[in-house]
């Protein structure tokens, strides 16, 4: 190991070991749909009012619920009704699926591509995850998705602190 590694390494263990390499929180929208969802005495109303404020998730959710895998017979012109087709666990996930796609984001060519990628092999797993969940009857599909999605998460937190050391940027196997 060179010098900048061990510094790095140290750096980030020392991280981890007092408990304070952060990772990226999801934003606020999210985090209220997510409760919105998980509370049985929430209305349609409430979730609706909440998805409306944010036009991406709206857009998405509309685009799911209009898609091949959901489309049963007319298509779907409203949030209500979107919401009504693709259900509660449908909807937190495609949220949850869009605030972590967002994370993946980096300053440099080299971490954008290596978050692209981190990101393209977690919708993968995030797909076995669930179709995998559907032999056991005991396995949640949507928190099998989501575990598929988070199980290399500390990729994000990693690859942000490399960005801080440029010369270890310089080359992609010292970075792997």
């Amino acid at each position: 190991k060179t010098a900048l590694e061990t510094e790095f390494l140290t750096r980030l263990y020392g991280l981890l070991d007092t408990d304070k390499l952060v990772l990226p929180s999801l934003p606020e929208i999210v985090l209220e749909i997510q409760q919105l969802v998980k509370q049985e005495n929430s209305s349609l109303e409430d979730l609706c009012h909440v998805i409306n404020q944010d036009a991406a998730i709206t857009a998405r959710l509309m685009q799911v619920s209009n898609s091949a895998m959901f489309l049963v017979g007319a298509p779907i012109n409203s949030v209500d009704t979107a919401i009504k087709r693709l259900g509660r666990d449908v909807i937190q996930n495609i949220v949850t699926g869009m605030a972590m796609e967002q994370l993946f984001n980096a300053s440099t060519e080299l971490t954008s591509r290596k978050l692209k990628e981190a990101w393209q092999h977690a919708t993968e797993v995030a797909a076995m995850a669930a179709d995998y969940s559907h032999k056991f009857p005991h396995l949640k599909t949507d928190l099998a998705m989501l575990s598929g999605l988070l199980h290399d998460i500390g990729i994000l937190p990693i690859l942000t602190m490399a960005e801080q050391y440029p010369e270890l940027l310089e080359d992609e196997a010292r970075l792997d």
